[in-house]
């Protein structure tokens, strides 16, 4: 019976969707420790960084709001990139050619996660924006390599 290596690149679909429920993660929790739990719920959750707000400190609840842009916008990218994957690998690229993409779009989505969070300034907040457009850039390489194949 032959061994055959894990397939990464499909493998990455999964890591990238639990990469973007990170920031939901950390946003959540850090708002339910700055208000102390009081004003928290379980049953509504989608209303609880609004009513919270007047009980967190400004600079942490605009943290907690970067960090849900970034998980949304990680939901936003994640469709594109598992369309990526899964077109290379029906298309037949290398799978070496794919994993190394997957691996590097997963370190800009990591990168970007950390960007998104701690940068509050204007000027600084272009960073994000390129690391954010070679993340994307990779999947549409994908993308564009597959339909060529």
């Amino acid at each position: 019976m032959a061994t055959s290596s894990p397939n990464y690149p499909l493998l990455a679909i999964p890591a990238s969707y639990f990469l973007g429920m990170i920031p939901h993660i950390y946003g959540g929790i850090t708002l339910r420790k700055a208000c102390g739990g009081s004003g928290w719920s379980n049953a509504d959750p989608r209303t609880n960084a609004e009513r919270v707000k007047s009980k967190v400190p400004p600079k942490i609840y605009a943290k907690c709001e970067r960090a849900r842009a970034c998980h949304t916008n990680a939901h936003e990218n994640f469709p594109l990139f598992a369309a990526a994957m899964i077109g290379g690998t029906v298309a037949g690229l290398p799978h070496s050619y794919l994993t190394f993409y997957a691996a590097l779009y997963l370190l800009l989505r990591a990168l970007y996660t950390v960007l998104y969070i701690q940068i509050s300034r204007h000027q600084y907040s272009y960073i994000r924006t390129i690391v954010w457009t070679l993340g994307t850039s990779v999947s549409f390489w994908i993308l564009v390599k597959s339909a060529m194949q």
